[in-house]
């Protein structure tokens, strides 16, 4: 038996049919609760007069998977040549569904590592970065400082989409909930700033996707009880699966 099985896990990415985590965990024998706590809002007119420059970009960096929704959105035909990288396998996964497969991915799925496999390739070269509206500077810094020149553009914010809290916090307190899965540290700040007593997410264990998330579930003063390694949702899912 999965040791999932009769697990409740509360979600807080947003709800969809074809939502993989979901997926994936129910495959296991977990009941899965959707909370979401953030939602993106896509701004694809931002990114319209970049697109129009296209061809006079060397790399297209994209570190999300709304980054590539909002490229989509935004109707934006990649030229040849044009050199691509994603931060991860998923959002290079979302780029081979816009016909894009030559997409360069490191192999630690963060903001670092990308720098690091961008910085010896972009000396003298115009980057393209669509980003979100938190997104950290450890990219566009990193690669200024190799020496390319960055064009970052916000074209998605992120804002609360916490409903439903008090429920949420009862069933906390009635022992009712037995994960809470983190996939950013966004979802972590939302969901706790929701919550009159942020404190009740100690009577959860509680997942993260990687090393940012775990650290904005300590400054709340929660330790999380698994982090994904790699930091992705397969990851997320064999980490709680493996827990013991």
């Amino acid at each position: 038996m999965s040791s999932l099985a009769g697990q409740r896990i509360v979600i807080t990415r947003a709800d969809a049919p074809s939502e993989p985590l979901r997926e994936r965990l129910e495959a296991l024998g977990a009941t899965v609760v959707a909370l979401p706590a953030i939602r993106v809002a896509i701004d694809a007119a931002a990114l319209a007069e970049a697109i129009a420059r296209l061809p006079e970009f060397d790399w297209l960096v994209v570190t999300s998977g709304n980054a590539v929704e909002a490229l989509a959105q935004a109707g934006a035909q990649l030229p040849p040549g044009l050199r691509v990288a994603a931060v991860g396998p998923r959002t290079a996964s979302r780029l081979a569904e816009l016909g894009v497969s030559d997409v360069l991915v490191p192999e630690r799925y963060d903001a670092e590592a990308l720098a690091d496999l961008l910085a010896p390739r972009v000396t003298g070269c115009r980057v393209l970065l669509p980003r979100g509206d938190l997104a950290r500077e450890v990219l566009p810094k990193a690669l200024r400082a190799a020496g390319a020149s960055v064009e970052d553009v916000v074209t998605y914010r992120t804002v609360s989409a916490v409903q439903d809290v008090a429920a949420f916090e009862a069933a906390l307190e009635a022992g009712g909930v037995d994960w809470v899965t983190f996939a950013s540290g966004s979802a972590v700040r939302a969901l706790s700033g929701a919550m009159a007593r942020p404190e009740l997410l100690r009577c959860a264990r509680l997942a993260s996707l990687g090393p940012k998330t775990s650290a904005a579930l300590r400054e709340l003063g929660v330790e999380p009880a698994c982090e994904a390694e790699p930091s992705t949702l397969e990851g997320l899912v064999a980490a709680l699966a493996s827990y013991r």
